[in-house]
Formats: C-alpha cells, sequence, structure tokens
C-alpha cells in the first residue's frame, strides 16, 4: 500500500492512501522499517498530533509574517515566504521560493541580499542567499515548543540564528 502519514491520534496513526481514502491503524501492522519511520515521525509533531511534513510547514510559513531578531529588537525585520520562484544567482535554474524582507521600523523594504527558501521533506527549511560572490545556505529545523525555526548548525550553518512568527 502506498500512503502518506497525516497524524497520530493517541496510539494510533492516520493515514491518507493515494487513492484519497483515509485510515485510522495501529502501526504494529505494518513491517518494522515501517514501524521505525513511524517512531521517527512522531519526533515531528506539533501538538496536534500533525505530522510535520514539506506541505505542513510551507503552509506555516506562508499563511504569516515571520521575524528575525529577538523581541523588541531594534535591528528585527519582517520576512515573507513567499511562493513566487526565484533566480538568485543569475544562472538560469531556480533556486527556490523568494524570501520577502523589509524594516520593521520604516515599512520599506530594505537592501539586504535576495534570498531563496525552500523546504525538504521532513519539514527543515533551507535559506539561501548570495554573499562574496557565492552561493550560501542556512539550515532550519522547527522547535515545536517555542514555533520558531532555529538554526540547525552552531557556527558552518549561515543565515540568522531563528525565524520567528509574528503571532508568537
Amino acid at each position: 500500500m502506498e500512503a502518506s502519514l497525516i497524524r497520530f491520534k493517541k496510539d494510533k496513526i492516520e493515514i491518507k492512501r493515494i487513492d484519497g481514502r483515509i485510515f485510522t491503524l495501529a502501526p504494529t501492522i505494518f513491517s518494522d522499517e515501517d514501524q521505525n519511520y513511524v517512531k521517527e515521525a512522531q519526533k515531528r509533531t506539533d501538538s496536534s498530533g500533525e505530522f510535520w511534513s514539506k506541505e505542513k510547514a510551507i503552509y506555516e510559513l506562508t499563511r504569516q509574517k515571520w521575524m528575525v531578531g529577538a523581541v523588541g529588537s531594534p535591528s528585527a525585520r519582517y520576512q515573507n515566504f513567499k511562493k513566487e520562484k526565484i533566480d538568485i544567482d543569475g544562472d538560469g535554474e531556480i533556486d527556490g521560493y523568494k524570501l520577502w524582507q523589509q524594516s520593521k521600523n520604516s515599512g520599506f523594504a530594505i537592501s539586504l541580499p535576495i534570498r531563496a527558501w525552500e523546504v525538504r521533506e521532513n519539514g527543515t527549511l533551507f535559506v539561501k542567499f548570495i554573499y562574496n560572490g557565492s552561493m550560501k545556505k542556512g539550515e532550519y529545523k522547527y522547535d515545536f515548543q517555542s514555533g520558531y525555526y532555529n538554526k540547525a548548525k552552531k557556527g558552518s550553518n549561515y543565515g540568522v540564528e531563528f525565524y520567528r512568527p509574528i503571532e508568537k
């Protein structure tokens, strides 16, 4: 059977088959490999039990504005994750979707490097930009407690420390 994991419901999981039918099943009926996948996936669920996936991450990123910088910081900037494809290095290849930035105070777009974003199947966010003539990439993991996207790797990872929803 080919299906997608939708959410966890107590000790069961809800899956959607490719024909659109939805089932609630005990994960113990699946193979060991699939049960291991379910255990790993359970680590990526929000408070409602919904599975954190690429689709869920894109929905959350694009439905609201985000900010970088600490709460109350004068250097904080609005971040708007658009679903507009963009080529930031001019090589004719799409690098992701446009990440639009705006100054918190002025309401005008600020002069920062153009950024592109993409989300992997597991919900990990990547933000790309050109710095000193080369493509740089920041990797961010979603934190279910804070609701922030935090930098996945300190030091070698490029970009801001975190993206936080304005609503939080």
